[in-house]
């Protein structure tokens, strides 16, 4: 079955700092990366590298900021009162949460520090500002059920159209859903 609009695509990547050649993100068979093809969810860029293309394919793609995730934004550091953070059993630097901001649209944070009173996060995706490169292997593509392109997105195979597990957006409740890394890309 060939990449196409409408297909749940599985993928495994590295991602690389292309500057530093760091690795910055890996996924593997235990936990792969899943979207629906042409649904707006994934980067532009390496849709159109495996646009046509079928299982086993191989391919690297360099993304610049511009790309894909923006450049740095120093505007996106924020110092907030740790009692905002109340309700949580626990914090940590490096949790992520979800804040609303002043024009309604909601943006993930990553706690980057933490003291007696305040707690420092960071809203840039951890790319901002880096031309990443994808290292992509193909490992499945197969048709989206209804429910997922209704949702925008994949479902884990592991659970059924239905089941308990998911929440009312149609998305089961694992901590890696099929959002991929971020829950949001």
């Amino acid at each position: 079955m060939k990449v196409e609009k409408n297909k749940v695509v599985t993928l495994e990547f590295d991602v690389y700092d292309e500057k530093t050649n760091e690795l910055l993100e890996t996924t593997s068979t235990d936990i792969p990366f899943s979207y629906i093809h042409r649904a707006d969810k994934f980067l532009p860029k390496i849709e159109d590298a495996i646009d046509g293309k079928e299982i086993g394919y191989q391919t690297s793609v360099l993304i610049t900021p511009e790309e894909g995730y923006g450049e740095y934004d120093e505007n996106l550091l924020v110092e907030l009162d740790k009692s905002q953070f109340d309700e949580y059993e626990d914090i940590y630097v490096g949790m992520d949460f979800v804040a609303d901001m002043d024009d309604g649209e909601e943006l993930d944070f990553i706690i980057t520090a933490i003291d007696d009173q305040k707690v420092k996060a960071d809203g840039n995706h951890p790319f901002s500002g880096k031309t990443v490169k994808f290292n992509v292997v193909i490992v499945d593509v197969r048709d989206a059920t209804d429910q997922e392109l209704k949702e925008g997105e994949p479902f884990f195979d592991d659970f059924e159209e239905g089941d308990e597990e998911y929440d009312d957006d149609g998305c089961c409740d694992a901590e890696c859903c099929c959002h991929g890394h971020d829950r949001e890309d």
